[in-house]
């Protein structure tokens, strides 16, 4: 076990007292009966403590934090690079249309341009 599970399954083991370290490993809110949005917030909190990490989350889902194995994908994998992008069309060259004068419908993207 890396110090990683190590220590998130410390976490676990502090709201699920009675489940052995295989049982936590394997752990998720479809198998553990009382694994509840109650336990869920208490792990959040556990785990952002124990790791000094917040995660970014929406209180009105909880799924993406369902399981041990979904806490150790969050603490080990990178998170995603957004993608940014600026695009501007000063002269027409890309499309015609003025979206606040024409409306979506009214945007057209010149022929050239459409595999981009």
């Amino acid at each position: 076990m890396t110090d990683i599970q190590t220590r998130l399954t410390k976490c676990f083991s502090e709201v699920f007292s009675d489940m052995t370290d295989t049982e936590i490993q394997k752990a998720s809110t479809k198998t553990v009966e009382k694994w509840d949005s109650i336990e869920t917030v208490q792990l959040l909190m556990l785990i952002e403590e124990e790791f000094n990490t917040q995660f970014e989350l929406d209180m009105n889902d909880l799924i993406p934090f369902g399981s041990y194995q979904s806490f150790l994908d969050k603490l080990t994998k990178p998170p995603a690079t957004p993608k940014k992008g600026l695009i501007t069309d000063l002269d027409g060259t890309l499309w015609e249309g003025i979206l606040d004068e024409d409306g979506i419908e009214g945007v057209v993207v010149n022929k050239e341009y459409r595999d981009l």
